[in-house]
């Protein structure tokens, strides 16, 4: 039931731009109860991020903190902005797939960020930017601003340094 749920979540994410998990599945739901006339393409741009993670990650996502629910939406929205463009996301998009370059480059930055994370549980001291988004990958993880500041700094690290 989990899987369906975060797969619900992601579509919606699709749609709609990241949302706060308390209120939106069923909002979604009611509102393409009748009609749902993008369905395929959405489907497509769906298929597309998953492979993009199998493709950059193969087997050793499990190995960092992405492979967390919470964090995995987070990773799907860097891919999904940077090929598709997210609704309500203020950062440039390429609209592209991820090359090679970006693939390597986004793997950094996850490995990095879940040291900083890891680190950041055990009471390693972090700087402000670094402090805030480790206590975003940790607390309130469903809420839309800290999916926000997640997002934000995924995407920063993975494909705009």
């Amino acid at each position: 039931m989990l899987e369906v749920e975060l797969t619900s979540e992601l579509v919606i994410a699709q749609i709609e731009g990241m949302q706060d998990k308390k209120k939106s599945i069923e909002q979604i739901y009611q509102k393409f109860d009748d009609q749902y006339s993008d369905r395929k393409l959405n489907e497509q741009h769906f298929r597309g991020v998953i492979d993009a993670v199998n493709e950059t990650f193969g087997s050793s996502l499990h190995q960092t903190e992405f492979s967390r629910v919470p964090l995995f939406y987070t990773l799907f929205c860097a891919i999904y902005h940077y090929q598709y463009g997210l609704s309500h996301f203020g950062l440039t998009t390429p609209k592209k797939e991820l090359n090679k370059a970006q693939r390597l480059s986004l793997v950094e930055a996850v490995q990095n960020l879940s040291d900083l994370i890891a680190a950041g549980r055990e009471g390693a001291p972090l700087s402000g930017n670094a402090e805030g988004f480790v206590n975003a990958c940790l607390r309130q993880t469903d809420n839309i601003k800290p999916r926000q500041d997640r997002l934000k700094f995924l995407y920063d690290r993975a494909f705009s340094e």
